[in-house]
């Protein structure tokens, strides 16, 4: 699911950017998942999509999209710390502020 999810990320940020893709492949048996953190190799896919639904959403944001978040957000944070502080750094910039 890394590079479909990646895919879906990249495409959301910018429609051009599918072509990056394909550079997510060396990544999906990387050091971590050899060494036994299948935990941090599971959420990554989470990561991407979490990403490409904020940025896809951002226009139109409702509450269900706030359930999805908190969702994917707890998954995130009961598997791996590390991926879950990643995503609170990327995530603040892509939901709209009320004014």
């Amino acid at each position: 699911m890394l590079p479909v999810l990646a895919r879906y990320a990249f495409r959301s940020m910018k429609k051009e950017a599918t072509v990056l893709s394909f550079l997510i492949f060396p990544f999906i048996y990387n050091f971590n998942f050899h060494m036994g953190f299948y935990s941090f190799a599971y959420t990554l896919p989470l990561f991407f999509l979490l990403v490409g639904y904020c940025i896809n959403h951002s226009e139109n944001f409702k509450f269900r999209n706030c359930v999805f978040i908190g969702l994917i957000s707890g998954i995130i944070i009961l598997s791996h710390i590390m991926t879950f502080f990643i995503t609170s750094i990327f995530i603040p910039n892509e939901i709209p502020k009320k004014s």
